[in-house]
């Protein structure tokens, strides 16, 4: 279905994501956008899918946060200044 969640690009995310989130679309987005900008190649599908996913974030001016302290790990949230391309890293002092 998605590209294979590896060590790899876990690494490349700026949290450290727990168990019970990782079958997230919101992660499995992330980790195609990961894999698009280390060049790891993605599947025309997968491309489709992440373009689809940039382009309804970018349209309400929107990016995705992780606190994986909630049950659903990944929130769609508006974005502010110093936010990255699709994600808010994580705040100094938070758990990452």
């Amino acid at each position: 279905m998605f590209p294979e969640l590896d060590e790899q690009v876990l690494a490349r995310l700026p949290w450290e994501i727990h168990e019970q989130h990782r079958n997230s679309y919101h992660l499995a987005m992330l980790s195609c956008a990961v894999r698009d900008q280390a060049g790891l190649g993605l599947r025309w599908v997968d491309r489709h899918r992440l373009a689809s996913w940039r382009g309804s974030l970018r349209e309400v001016n929107a990016v995705v946060v992780y606190d994986w302290k909630t049950p659903d790990g990944f929130y769609v949230v508006p974005r502010l200044e110093g936010d990255g391309d699709v994600t808010r890293p994580p705040m100094v002092g938070e758990d990452p």
